[in-house]
Protein backbone atom coordinates (compact mmCIF):
# COMPACT_ATOMS: atom_id res chain seq x y z
CA UNK A 1 0.00 0.00 0.00
CA UNK A 2 1.42 3.42 -1.30
CA UNK A 3 1.65 6.32 1.40
CA UNK A 4 -0.16 9.58 0.19
CA UNK A 5 2.23 12.35 0.06
CA UNK A 6 1.71 16.01 -0.20
CA UNK A 7 0.89 17.55 -3.59
CA UNK A 8 3.02 20.39 -5.50
CA UNK A 9 -0.59 22.86 -4.73
CA UNK A 10 -0.49 22.22 -1.33
CA UNK A 11 2.98 22.32 -0.80
CA UNK A 12 2.92 26.14 -2.46
CA UNK A 13 0.06 27.17 -0.26
CA UNK A 14 1.83 26.11 2.64
CA UNK A 15 4.89 28.15 1.54
CA UNK A 16 3.38 30.97 0.49
CA UNK A 17 1.44 31.27 4.02
CA UNK A 18 4.55 30.89 6.05
CA UNK A 19 6.16 33.89 3.51
CA UNK A 20 3.29 36.07 4.44
CA UNK A 21 3.38 35.18 8.37
CA UNK A 22 7.26 35.37 8.15
CA UNK A 23 6.76 38.83 6.72
CA UNK A 24 5.06 40.13 9.16
CA UNK A 25 6.92 39.28 11.65
CA UNK A 26 10.10 40.62 10.33
CA UNK A 27 7.97 43.81 9.71
CA UNK A 28 6.55 44.21 13.28
CA UNK A 29 10.07 43.01 14.65
CA UNK A 30 11.89 46.35 12.44
CA UNK A 31 9.24 48.42 14.33
CA UNK A 32 10.10 47.76 17.42
CA UNK A 33 13.79 48.03 16.74
CA UNK A 34 12.91 51.48 15.36
CA UNK A 35 10.68 52.48 18.35
CA UNK A 36 13.66 51.70 20.87
CA UNK A 37 16.05 53.63 18.52
CA UNK A 38 14.13 56.66 18.70
CA UNK A 39 13.39 56.25 22.71
CA UNK A 40 16.84 55.68 22.70
CA UNK A 41 17.60 59.17 21.02
CA UNK A 42 14.65 61.03 22.47
CA UNK A 43 16.08 60.28 25.92
CA UNK A 44 19.63 61.31 24.75
CA UNK A 45 18.50 64.74 23.11
CA UNK A 46 16.27 65.38 26.11
CA UNK A 47 19.60 64.91 28.71
CA UNK A 48 21.39 66.94 26.43
CA UNK A 49 18.95 69.58 25.74
CA UNK A 50 18.41 70.11 29.65
CA UNK A 51 21.89 70.08 30.13
CA UNK A 52 22.80 72.81 27.43
CA UNK A 53 19.80 74.81 28.75
CA UNK A 54 21.30 75.84 32.16
CA UNK A 55 24.68 76.54 30.22
CA UNK A 56 23.00 78.81 28.09
CA UNK A 57 21.35 80.21 31.42
CA UNK A 58 24.60 81.18 32.84
CA UNK A 59 26.11 82.04 29.78
CA UNK A 60 22.72 84.82 29.14
CA UNK A 61 23.42 85.75 32.64
CA UNK A 62 27.68 86.45 32.60
CA UNK A 63 27.35 87.94 29.12
CA UNK A 64 23.98 90.46 30.44
CA UNK A 65 20.95 91.00 28.87
CA UNK A 66 22.21 94.27 27.08
CA UNK A 67 23.77 92.16 23.84
CA UNK A 68 20.37 91.53 22.05
CA UNK A 69 19.54 88.48 21.16
CA UNK A 70 21.35 85.41 22.20
CA UNK A 71 22.81 82.85 19.53
CA UNK A 72 24.76 80.22 19.67
CA UNK A 73 24.99 76.49 18.07
CA UNK A 74 27.79 73.87 18.32
CA UNK A 75 27.25 70.01 18.83
CA UNK A 76 27.59 67.51 21.76
CA UNK A 77 31.05 65.90 20.25
CA UNK A 78 32.96 67.01 24.01
CA UNK A 79 30.01 64.83 25.57
CA UNK A 80 30.55 61.57 22.90
CA UNK A 81 27.31 62.52 21.03
CA UNK A 82 28.77 64.13 17.67
CA UNK A 83 25.69 63.13 15.77
CA UNK A 84 23.29 65.47 18.06
CA UNK A 85 23.82 69.09 17.09
CA UNK A 86 22.56 71.83 19.17
CA UNK A 87 21.40 75.81 18.74
CA UNK A 88 20.22 78.39 21.83
CA UNK A 89 18.53 81.29 20.63
CA UNK A 90 17.81 84.16 23.61
CA UNK A 91 14.75 86.60 22.32
CA UNK A 92 13.31 89.38 23.72
CA UNK A 93 9.66 88.78 24.29
CA UNK A 94 7.01 91.00 22.70
CA UNK A 95 5.41 92.61 25.95
CA UNK A 96 3.38 95.84 25.23
CA UNK A 97 4.74 99.05 26.96
CA UNK A 98 2.00 101.11 28.71
CA UNK A 99 3.06 105.23 28.93
CA UNK A 100 1.26 107.41 31.99
CA UNK A 101 -1.84 108.27 29.95
CA UNK A 102 -2.86 104.37 29.73
CA UNK A 103 -1.74 103.99 33.15
CA UNK A 104 -3.80 106.44 34.71
CA UNK A 105 -7.22 105.80 31.97
CA UNK A 106 -7.15 102.94 33.31
CA UNK A 107 -7.14 103.30 37.17
CA UNK A 108 -10.05 106.00 36.37
CA UNK A 109 -12.40 103.32 34.36
CA UNK A 110 -12.40 101.06 37.39
CA UNK A 111 -12.58 103.96 40.43
CA UNK A 112 -15.67 104.35 42.25
CA UNK A 113 -17.50 107.40 40.93
CA UNK A 114 -19.72 107.63 44.03
CA UNK A 115 -21.06 110.40 45.76
CA UNK A 116 -20.70 109.26 49.25
CA UNK A 117 -16.72 108.53 47.97
CA UNK A 118 -15.58 111.69 46.35
CA UNK A 119 -13.05 112.58 48.59
CA UNK A 120 -11.65 109.03 48.72
CA UNK A 121 -11.41 109.02 44.66
CA UNK A 122 -9.70 112.24 44.88
CA UNK A 123 -7.42 110.96 46.63
CA UNK A 124 -6.97 108.05 44.74
CA UNK A 125 -6.50 109.97 41.65
CA UNK A 126 -3.78 112.05 43.15
CA UNK A 127 -2.03 109.21 44.17
CA UNK A 128 -2.08 107.31 40.48
CA UNK A 129 -0.36 110.34 39.43
CA UNK A 130 2.83 110.05 41.73
CA UNK A 131 2.49 106.11 41.08
CA UNK A 132 1.50 106.27 36.91
CA UNK A 133 4.80 107.25 35.75
CA UNK A 134 6.54 104.77 37.83
CA UNK A 135 4.21 101.62 36.66
CA UNK A 136 5.36 102.75 33.18
CA UNK A 137 8.55 102.87 33.95
CA UNK A 138 8.08 98.95 34.83
CA UNK A 139 6.45 98.09 32.24
CA UNK A 140 9.23 99.11 30.26
CA UNK A 141 11.98 97.54 32.65
CA UNK A 142 9.91 94.18 32.84
CA UNK A 143 10.12 93.93 28.52
CA UNK A 144 14.02 94.77 28.87
CA UNK A 145 14.77 92.31 31.67
CA UNK A 146 13.13 88.95 30.32
CA UNK A 147 14.29 86.90 27.77
CA UNK A 148 12.77 83.66 26.33
CA UNK A 149 15.35 81.38 26.09
CA UNK A 150 15.13 78.32 23.31
CA UNK A 151 17.40 75.18 23.14
CA UNK A 152 16.95 73.36 20.03
CA UNK A 153 18.63 70.20 19.54
CA UNK A 154 18.76 68.24 16.35
CA UNK A 155 19.88 64.47 15.12
CA UNK A 156 19.89 62.23 12.61
CA UNK A 157 20.40 61.62 8.85
CA UNK A 158 20.17 64.43 6.57
CA UNK A 159 16.62 64.75 5.16
CA UNK A 160 15.28 63.10 7.71
CA UNK A 161 16.55 64.92 11.24
CA UNK A 162 14.73 64.78 14.24
CA UNK A 163 14.65 67.95 16.69
CA UNK A 164 13.65 68.57 20.29
CA UNK A 165 12.82 71.88 21.58
CA UNK A 166 13.44 73.15 25.20
CA UNK A 167 12.19 76.52 26.60
CA UNK A 168 12.25 79.24 29.52
CA UNK A 169 12.43 82.69 30.76
CA UNK A 170 15.19 84.39 32.32
CA UNK A 171 14.54 87.65 34.51
CA UNK A 172 17.25 89.99 35.30
CA UNK A 173 16.18 90.83 38.75
CA UNK A 174 18.58 93.49 39.69
CA UNK A 175 16.61 95.73 37.25
CA UNK A 176 13.09 94.21 39.01
CA UNK A 177 14.39 95.22 42.48
CA UNK A 178 15.12 98.49 41.24
CA UNK A 179 12.06 99.46 39.91
CA UNK A 180 10.44 97.46 43.36
CA UNK A 181 12.41 99.88 45.49
CA UNK A 182 11.37 103.12 43.45
CA UNK A 183 7.66 101.57 43.87
CA UNK A 184 7.93 101.90 47.51
CA UNK A 185 9.65 104.99 47.72
CA UNK A 186 7.07 106.48 45.32
CA UNK A 187 4.05 104.71 47.86
CA UNK A 188 5.91 107.05 50.86
CA UNK A 189 6.01 109.97 49.26
CA UNK A 190 1.70 109.65 48.35
CA UNK A 191 -0.06 112.46 49.89
CA UNK A 192 -2.20 110.59 52.28
CA UNK A 193 0.46 108.48 53.58
CA UNK A 194 1.62 110.19 55.92
CA UNK A 195 -1.31 111.71 56.96
CA UNK A 196 -3.74 108.56 57.67
CA UNK A 197 -0.49 107.55 60.01
CA UNK A 198 -0.38 110.32 61.67
CA UNK A 199 -5.05 110.53 62.18
CA UNK A 200 -4.46 107.20 63.54
CA UNK A 201 -1.82 108.04 66.22
CA UNK A 202 -3.76 111.24 66.96
CA UNK A 203 -6.89 109.81 67.34
CA UNK A 204 -5.48 106.62 69.94
CA UNK A 205 -3.73 109.61 71.66
CA UNK A 206 -6.70 112.05 72.05
CA UNK A 207 -8.84 108.68 73.12
CA UNK A 208 -6.29 107.76 75.71
CA UNK A 209 -6.07 111.20 77.10
CA UNK A 210 -9.42 111.87 77.13
CA UNK A 211 -10.36 108.68 78.97
CA UNK A 212 -7.48 109.22 81.44
CA UNK A 213 -8.61 113.16 82.48
CA UNK A 214 -12.27 112.22 82.16
CA UNK A 215 -11.79 109.23 84.75
CA UNK A 216 -9.54 111.45 87.21
CA UNK A 217 -11.72 113.95 87.29
CA UNK A 218 -14.72 112.22 87.47
CA UNK A 219 -13.02 110.45 90.72
CA UNK A 220 -12.43 113.70 92.18
CA UNK A 221 -15.49 115.22 91.46
CA UNK A 222 -17.32 111.47 93.23
CA UNK A 223 -15.59 111.53 95.84
CA UNK A 224 -16.14 114.95 97.20
CA UNK A 225 -19.99 114.64 96.97
CA UNK A 226 -20.54 110.94 97.08
CA UNK A 227 -21.20 110.73 100.65
CA UNK A 228 -22.93 112.13 103.25
CA UNK A 229 -20.99 115.59 104.90
CA UNK A 230 -19.75 114.93 108.68
CA UNK A 231 -21.40 116.01 111.65
CA UNK A 232 -20.84 119.26 112.74
CA UNK A 233 -18.63 119.51 116.33
CA UNK A 234 -20.42 121.18 119.33
CA UNK A 235 -17.69 123.05 121.37
CA UNK A 236 -17.24 122.07 124.98
CA UNK A 237 -17.41 124.95 127.38
CA UNK A 238 -15.64 124.44 131.10
CA UNK A 239 -19.23 123.43 132.27
CA UNK A 240 -20.07 121.05 129.40
CA UNK A 241 -18.95 118.11 130.40
CA UNK A 242 -20.80 118.38 133.59
CA UNK A 243 -24.10 118.96 132.29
Amino acid sequence: MRARAFSLLEVMVAIAILAVGMTVLLQVQTRSINLAQQAREMTIATMLARAKLLDCQADLAKKGFSVGDYNEEGNFGDDGYADFYWECHGYKPDIPVADTADVQQAFSATGNEETGQAAEQQGADLGMQFLAPVMSQLSSVLGESIRELVVIVRWGKAGETDELRVATHVIDKTAVNQVAGMIQQASSMMPGAGGAGGGRSGGSSGGSSGGSSGGSSGGSSGGSSGGPPPPPRTPHGPGGGKG
